[in-house]
Order: C-alpha cells, then sequence, then structure tokens
C-alpha cells in the first residue's frame, strides 16, 4: 500500500502567509486584512486614497460620553420624547397621511360605511325616545312673548260720568302682529299639552300656542312655540280719562305671560331642571347596558369604529395648525414658527457640520450646544458624522449609521396588505373588495377562495396562498406537496415575491426576476386599498362573448 502524504492546511488568521512572515506577524496581518474587508467596496479603492481619509476621521464620540456606547446613532430616549411633539398623525409611527389633512374632504379614514350599519342594528326606540326627552330637558327655557295691537285688533268705547269727562275701555278681539318673541325650549317634554298664555293689561284674555313635537327638527324648532291664537277676549279695561267722545288708541303693545315648560323629574328654571337632565342620562346608561347585554360583539365594533372616528378627527384638527403651520405674521414677529424651525435646523445640520472656517456654523454650534446635556452632545457627535461620512463618500465608502426613511419590506406589505401598521389608522371607508390579505407571521398573502359550482372536491371558502396550487399540481409535477417552491414567500405571496414565480400571472414557467414589480406597484396587495381595474371571470367571460358577436355581425 503506497504511503499517504496529507497536509493539513494551517488555520487561523494569516495562516496563509506561514513560511512567508513570522508568525505574529502574519497573524497581526491577517487580523487586519479580515478587519479591512468588512468595508464596503475595499477592494476597489485606491489605497493611497483611502489613507489619507481615514487619516484625516475624526472620533465622533470623544469627549461626549452621554452619547457614546449606544447600538444606533441617537438616543432612543431622546427620540420617543421627540416623537412625542411631533409624530401626531395616523400614518405608521405617527406619520401624516393625505388623510390627515383632506379626510373630512375625501372621506378618509373615517368608517361611515360602517358605523351606520352597526348604529342600525343597534338602534332602540326605547333609547331614541330617552334622547329626544333629555334635548327637551337640557334646553328648558320659559318662552316670552309680546304682541303689537292697532285699532283693528280692540273693541274701545267712551262712558261719560260727569260733563265734558269720559272714561275710555278697551277689550280684546284680536291678536295683532308678534313683536318680541322668545320661543324657549323644553316644551311637549313627557307628552305635555302646547302652553297657554295670559295677555297683561287686566283683560284676563288668553291665546293658545302650538309648538314643535317633531324630533327631526332638533336643530330648528324642536321643543319650541312657533305661534299664538287668540283663546278669549277677557273683560273690558279702562285705560284712561278725558273730555273728547272718541276714545284715543289704547296701548300699542302688550306681553304676554306664556306658561313655563314641563317641570317632570325637576323643578322651575335651573339648577333645579339638573335633576330631570340626571335623570335622563341614568335611563339612557340603563338602556345602553342592556343593547350591550344583548348584542356585545356589534357594541364593541361600534364603540371602537366611534372612537377612531373621534381620534382621527382630533389629528386633523391638529394637522393644519400643527402639520401645516400658517404662514408667519411679520407684526407678531413670529417668522419661523413651532415646528418648522425645529425641522429646519434638523434638515440644515450635515451642510451646517461642513462649514468649519472661523466663526461659522460648525464652530457656532459647538460654542452653544449645552455638553452636560444629551442633546448638545448629540448635535456635535453628528456634525462629526456628518464631515466623516463626506470624506469617506471621496472613496466610494458608504457608513451603515444612517437611519431608513422608509418602510421595511415587512411593513410595506402589512401596510398594504391589511391596511394597518404601527397604529395606523385603517384604510375607510372600504368600498372595494380585497384579493384577500397579508399574513405578517408567515409573511404570505392569503386569497380568500370562494369557488362555487358543481365540483365539490374544490375547497370552497378556504384562504390559500396566492401562487400555491393545489398539492395535487404539485405531484403531477414531481415535486413535493408541501414545496416552498409553491407555499412559500417565493410562491407568489410573500414580500419577497412580487412576480416572477412559476405560476405567478406574467412569469412563464419561472422567472430569475422574483422581485421585479414592488409592493405598492402590486394590485394584489393595493386591491383592498383602490378601486378595481379588472375584471371579474364572468365579466371576461361576457366581454369575450359581446367581442365576438360584435365581429360575427360585422
Amino acid at each position: 500500500m503506497a504511503d499517504l502524504n496529507i497536509q493539513v492546511l494551517p488555520e487561523g488568521f494569516g495562516s496563509y502567509l506561514q513560511g512567508v512572515l513570522p508568525d505574529n506577524i502574519a497573524t497581526a496581518a491577517g487580523a487586519f486584512s479580515a478587519s479591512m474587508q468588512q468595508i464596503k467596496n475595499i477592494q476597489k479603492i485606491n489605497f493611497e486614497k483611502f489613507a489619507q481619509v481615514v487619516a484625516s476621521l475624526e472620533l465622533t464620540t470623544a469627549g461626549l460620553n452621554l452619547v457614546n456606547g449606544t447600538n444606533v446613532p441617537t438616543d432612543t430616549t431622546e427620540v420617543k420624547a421627540g416623537l412625542s411633539l411631533i409624530a401626531l398623525g395616523s400614518g405608521p409611527y405617527g406619520t401624516y397621511t393625505f388623510s390627515d389633512f383632506f379626510g373630512c374632504m375625501s372621506g378618509l379614514p373615517y368608517p361611515w360605511k360602517d358605523i351606520q350599519p352597526k348604529i342600525t342594528g343597534l338602534q332602540s326606540s326605547t333609547l331614541s325616545t330617552i334622547y329626544q326627552q333629555l334635548y327637551l330637558a337640557v334646553t328648558w327655557k320659559q318662552s316670552t312673548l309680546t304682541v303689537t295691537m292697532t285699532s283693528s285688533n280692540y273693541t274701545t268705547s267712551a262712558t261719560l260720568i260727569s260733563p265734558g269727562v269720559y272714561n275710555y275701555y278697551y277689550q280684546i278681539n284680536s291678536i295683532g302682529g308678534i313683536g318680541t318673541f322668545d320661543r324657549g325650549g323644553g316644551y311637549g317634554r313627557g307628552g305635555a299639552a302646547a302652553p297657554t298664555g295670559t295677555i297683561s293689561g287686566g283683560s284676563g284674555a288668553t291665546i293658545t300656542t302650538t309648538i314643535d313635537t317633531n324630533p327631526a327638527n332638533v336643530t330648528t324648532t324642536y321643543g319650541k312655540v312657533l305661534g299664538a291664537l287668540l283663546n278669549s277676549t277677557g273683560t273690558t279695561v279702562m285705560y284712561g280719562s278725558g273730555s273728547s267722545p272718541t276714545p284715543p288708541a289704547p296701548p300699542s303693545t302688550l306681553s304676554v305671560t306664556i306658561q313655563e315648560p314641563p317641570t317632570t323629574y325637576g323643578g322651575s328654571g335651573w339648577p333645579a331642571m339638573n335633576t330631570a337632565v340626571q335623570h335622563y342620562i341614568d335611563a339612557a346608561n340603563t338602556e345602553i347596558a342592556a343593547i350591550r347585554t344583548t348584542s356585545p360583539a356589534q357594541s364593541l365594533a361600534l364603540n371602537i369604529m366611534w372612537n377612531n372616528l373621534g381620534t382621527q378627527l382630533n389629528i386633523e384638527q391638529k394637522a393644519r395648525n400643527t402639520g401645516l403651520s400658517p404662514l408667519p405674521d411679520p407684526r407678531t414677529g413670529d417668522l419661523y414658527p413651532y415646528p418648522t424651525m425645529l425641522y429646519s435646523f434638523t434638515d440644515l445640520i450635515p451642510s451646517y457640520a461642513k462649514q468649519t472656517q472661523p466663526n461659522m456654523a460648525s464652530q457656532t454650534l459647538e460654542a452653544i450646544s449645552d455638553l452636560t446635556k444629551n442633546a448638545g452632545q448629540s448635535i456635535v457627535a453628528g456634525m462629526r458624522a456628518d464631515r466623516n461620512q463626506a470624506r469617506l463618500s471621496e472613496i466610494g465608502v458608504t457608513p451603515d449609521d444612517n437611519i431608513p426613511d422608509s418602510l421595511s419590506q415587512a411593513d410595506q406589505a402589512a401596510l398594504l396588505g391589511t391596511g394597518i401598521v404601527a397604529n395606523s389608522a385603517p384604510a375607510f371607508p372600504n368600498d372595494v373588495n380585497p384579493v384577500g390579505y397579508y399574513d405578517p407571521a408567515t409573511e404570505n398573502f392569503f386569497a380568500n377562495v370562494t369557488i362555487t359550482g358543481t365540483n365539490t372536491n374544490l375547497d370552497t371558502g378556504t384562504p390559500t396562498i396566492i401562487g400555491a396550487p393545489d398539492p395535487q399540481v404539485a405531484l403531477d409535477l414531481g415535486l413535493p406537496p408541501n414545496s416552498e417552491f409553491f407555499e412559500g414567500p417565493a410562491a407568489g405571496g410573500g414580500i419577497g415575491s412580487q412576480g416572477g414565480g412559476p405560476i405567478v400571472p406574467g412569469s412563464l414557467a419561472g422567472s430569475p426576476y422574483k422581485q421585479l414589480i414592488p409592493l405598492e406597484l402590486n394590485p394584489t396587495y393595493t386591491s383592498g386599498i383602490l378601486l378595481p381595474t379588472g375584471l371579474s371571470v364572468q365579466q371576461a367571460i361576457q366581454q369575450v362573448i359581446t367581442c365576438n358577436c360584435d365581429c360575427w355581425v360585422q
């Protein structure tokens, strides 16, 4: 048997230099080489340029102990405090969306379409009546009225009581025009009749009124006095004496005392009426509790949507003042309103960092930054990092410490596929039917299959991964039924499978271009957000039939 001469290759840093350099120098050179190879494009960089750049780099955290030792180029505590002041939108991570500025105009993202059927399903005539009575209670106010009288509204007479002396009398026979009129409020509560009124002047003449009992007029005249009619003329009233046998005109304006609105459960006026208000509030709470007990799921869904609506409306009201600051007013001196100046300053720090001439931006910022505070040290360290980045860019090296300014692939898939990510507002109103939904746990987009027909072997209503065929198809192709080639993220439904899979539309039996179509342009993901642009199967068949018929006719 021939002798085998097996040579074991050396291992470790610099092992390839054994016999070329002393062992200690070879190990150091190998370790240095491994470290240097972690730098991007290092093999393409001119060594002399690299040496000059390295020699000019600044130690970012020198003398700045508060910003040292972090795994991200910012202080997370300061970031959270800052975001609570400026990240006030309804988008992912508090960013602003178009709906935060134009929501009321577009109807987005207010869930009116979903709220209405929930309200209809939970409506209670008892609760409706309670709220009507509560409205009448809180609007309790006694009505007041004056009427304008003319000679045609009176019967006047003069009685001779002594030679040349007459007493003058009048009796009301109709009501003239209405003068001042406070319609009051709260009339008709509990089914009470319209109030009556007494005309001043001592005649005892009375009026009847009409009131609005239609709750549909709640924003105008519901529970208020609409008008008055003379009910009884009363007795005659003497209103003066004189020498003329022709009576002068009696008073032209008379006041009317109208009955108070009902005082049931409370009392006359305020604060006595607070008791009645509380009575209806308690009754409403009791009825609401009964509705929630009877329909817990619908009640919970309605409460959540109603809370979301209020939250979104509050965001939109603030967005115009905070996110879209008004034009500066030179008269008040507020030429750089909050938070525009903060955004501008932060964005300009990379430019300020390079202004290192005497008395310029970089030196000035170092002088005015409070180095005993995290914020002050962060400004100085940030400028050093920006200068280092500018130096490294001269040799084609890009740092890895930039914080991304866009959503990750996973967040984009969740946002487009489900409408929600990082507490963002959902895409209301949902006027379109999505193909399915995105599952972040498996990173797959599941289609809602609703197959109908006579083939009982077809699955009905069970979600399926987009791009994953029936298991029998996989077997026919010689592939395992659970092959990741069909069912994993690369099958067409995952975030890394935007086209190119073996059965994805547009692909010819598999393509090397697996991520050609970005998520935001993938109609599968946007099917629950944008209006449909394709045709259903039945619509497509009808189009073909129509086209063929037209061709035959011609």
